[in-house]
């Protein structure tokens, strides 16, 4: 016949109490966080595919931000690209307007002041930096100013290079427009290439010498086409992203619900567990505190 002695008797209880106690701090532990897995321990294979899925979002995440980032610079150029337009489209009229035979020298004079205004502004706008002090328009040589004017000649000190921000795993989309291809390498009407900065130099020269800039609207035109084809370029980057980062909020959000079939607890079982560790606890403790009075009882017998 086996024996259990009173010592043995004892442990069991408390182990009894003691296990029960560890079922409800880990079941009020998971009603308090949310989640099923609490330890690595709790469901080795879930645990692997939750950090798997969380490693997954934050890559997602970090393409979100690229595309935020490349998104903001965009817009900068788009803006920057609009007032460069306003100011050809005024050079433009003025252009026309020193073409007409009743204008004089002096009105002409007048008309060039404003021109090489516009020629000043147009200039810095090409030089333009984002929030992190890089030039917009310099390619890769992002801390060069790009455009610089010297006696009535204008060079570009950046390169062709566009950077290119990775959107997702397959897709990337450079953050800006070439410099050169936009304001340097400009179609004029006689079938050549002159930047336009020089155009609107030498409308403004003309004007001055008190003779007609007609032959150089043509270029202007031309000037203001370019960065209408630069434009448009620069929109379909913005939907590009625009429709990627839709893809990525997609992706991340099934990320999101697949770690949380594996991870999250159902907070009504949980509760309805708790309840059960509960009585089951309090039945250990008054059986315990019985076994206990037994115990004592033999002892003083």
């Amino acid at each position: 016949m086996l024996r259990i002695s009173t010592g043995q008797m004892y442990q069991q209880g408390l182990d009894g109490i003691l296990k029960n106690q560890a079922k409800m701090s880990r079941t009020q532990e998971q009603i308090s966080t949310g989640r099923r897995i609490l330890r690595p321990s709790d469901d080795p294979a879930g645990s692997t595919q939750v950090l798997e899925l969380n490693r997954a979002a934050r890559t997602v995440e970090q393409y979100q931000k690229n595309a935020d980032r490349a998104q903001n610079r965009l817009e900068l150029v788009d803006n920057t690209l609009s007032g460069i337009t306003t100011m050809l489209q005024r050079v433009n009229e003025l252009a026309l307007q020193g073409s007409s035979g009743t204008y004089n020298a002096a009105q002409r004079d007048m008309i060039a002041v404003e021109v090489r205004g516009m020629l000043s502004s147009v200039l810095d706008l090409a030089n333009t930096t984002d929030s992190a002090g890089d030039y917009l328009f310099s390619g890769f040589q992002g801390k060069v100013k790009p455009f610089a004017a010297g006696a009535g000649t204008y060079t570009f000190s950046g390169d062709t290079g566009l950077r290119e921000i990775r959107i997702s795993a397959d897709r990337t989309v450079a953050d800006s427009e070439s410099g050169f291809h936009t304001f340097m390498d400009v179609p004029t009407a006689a079938g050549g290439v002159r930047d336009l900065f020089s155009t609107i130099d030498q409308i403004a020269t003309a004007l001055e010498a008190d003779t007609s800039p007609d032959t150089l609207v043509a270029d202007i035109s031309s000037a203001i086409a370019r960065i209408g084809e630069v434009h448009a370029s620069v929109g379909s980057k913005q939907r590009s992203i625009d429709e990627q980062r839709d893809i990525n909020e997609g992706f991340i959000l099934t990320l999101e619900t697949n770690r949380s079939k594996l991870e999250d607890v159902d907070i009504a079982e949980a509760i309805t567990n708790f309840n059960k560790e509960k009585v089951a606890l309090e039945a250990a403790q008054a059986s315990f505190a019985q076994m206990q009075g037994l115990l004592l009882f033999n002892f003083i017998r």
